[in-house]
């Protein structure tokens, strides 16, 4: 299956990789934009608290994704995944988990 970049008029999606605590975790999105990413990653990694992403560019430097720094990002990804590295607290499975990324939009 190709991870070409098309959106969803395309009828193609990306797929996004998550590494988490050692472990990659694999979902798609229909469109390549900031809040979907997001939303995918929350969705991959439930129970999360303060979940920051970052990502590699062309130097190598681990760099902060952001809105600001998305297109930065998808210009690392050109011809395969979109790729992120997720960091944060997990919450236990008896309390409530505030501060979703997804909700900080």
């Amino acid at each position: 299956i190709d991870s070409s970049f098309k959106t969803s008029r395309g009828g193609e999606m990306s797929v996004v990789k998550v590494t988490f605590e050692g472990e990659v975790r694999r979902g798609r999105v229909e469109e390549v934009a900031y809040e979907a990413v997001v939303k995918v990653v929350n969705e991959l990694v439930p129970d999360v608290q303060g979940l920051v992403l970052r990502y590699v560019d062309e130097d190598g430097d681990v760099c902060m994704l952001t809105e600001q720094t998305f297109d930065d990002f998808v210009d690392q990804c050109k011809g395969g995944s979109l790729r992120v590295t997720a960091a944060g607290q997990r919450c236990r499975r008896d309390r409530v988990c505030p501060g979703k990324i997804w909700r900080q939009l």
